[in-house]
């Protein structure tokens, strides 16, 4: 795929994947789609590899220490770039104990999720007890920070 040189510093990842050969078959299948590599563009013609993907072990190796990117948004949110890698590591952690505890509905994840936002923290609570919350949609923060989406009130619009 041709990108016009203009367009490129618009951009701020490159995402390789590609059909694969896996290590171990999965659900009956020896090859799957794997993200193979990922960089961050920071120009055109300057590009910092960011993940990789490792084929005995089938998972992305990652290492955001050198991000232009991520000292960009530490200088606009005012963070230290050592706190965004902290966030990166506490949010991977929380993705790594939803798959222990088979955390994959949709409703399930984003309730998860949520919690994470709310607590800053997190521990995985039981799958039990995920169904028995109240149903509504699902807030999610717009660009200015505020909340949108929130859950409504019975008999409101």
């Amino acid at each position: 795929m041709s990108v016009a040189e203009v367009y490129v510093p618009l951009m701020n990842v490159g995402i390789y994947i590609a059909r694969v050969d896996l290590p171990k078959k999965r659900g009956g299948a020896a090859f799957g789609r794997r993200v193979r590599d990922v960089w961050e563009i920071v120009d055109y013609g300057k590009y910092n590899h960011l993940s990789e993907w490792a084929p005995s072990q089938d998972s992305l190796k990652s290492d955001f220490n050198n991000s232009f990117l991520l000292e960009k948004i530490a200088e606009k949110r005012g963070l230290s770039k050592e706190a965004l890698l902290l966030e990166i590591a506490n949010r991977e952690r929380i993705l790594n104990e939803m798959v222990k505890v088979d955390i994959r509905e949709q409703r399930e994840v984003a309730q998860t999720i949520m919690k994470y936002y709310e607590e800053k923290q997190m521990t995985i609570p039981a799958k039990r007890s995920l169904g028995s919350r109240r149903r509504g949609r699902v807030p999610r923060e717009d660009h200015s920070g505020g909340r949108e989406g929130a859950p409504k009130e019975e008999g409101s619009r």
